[in-house]
């Protein structure tokens, strides 16, 4: 199945492709998470507050950054940038990201893959309770963002 989605790609670029977007699905997940959580103790205004996150360990996704916001380009040709500028956006705010991520996926051709393949397979990937295996994936914890 990976085969048929990657398409002609190279097996070495596709594997960074994919595993940047699940992690970067990952940390949406758990944002999300807490962002419900957030919602329904403190109401809709204290869920941009990036200090409610950081405070449970939890790596803040801005708005550039949001799982729907990629879902929802997803099948565009621009989808690259779309994650590139992701990726970008959740180093820029989370200092324990910083040269962690790959950023490639704008030369990686995601757009030219049948059904924008990587990103349908990162929307698969599903995690809750918070960013602590997440935050193992890249071998740091948020402390200090």
């Amino acid at each position: 199945m990976a085969d048929a989605l990657r398409g002609s790609m190279d097996a070495a670029e596709y594997k960074h492709v994919v595993l940047g977007l699940i992690f970067l699905k990952y940390i949406s997940d758990a944002f999300e998470e807490r962002r419900a959580a957030i919602v329904a103790e403190f109401g809709e205004d204290a869920a941009e507050d990036r200090d409610e996150y950081t405070a449970e360990s939890i790596f803040w996704v801005p708005r550039q950054a949001r799982w729907r916001r990629l879902m929802d380009g997803a099948r565009q040709p621009n989808i690259g940038q779309l994650v590139d500028d992701a990726m970008t956006a959740v180093e820029r705010d989370n200092p324990a990201l910083k040269d962690v991520l790959p950023l490639q996926l704008r030369s990686a051709r995601v757009h030219q893959m049948p059904q924008a393949g990587p990103v349908d397979i990162a929307a698969g990937a599903g995690a809750t309770r918070y960013a602590t295996t997440a935050c193992a994936t890249v071998g740091d914890t948020p402390t200090g963002l």
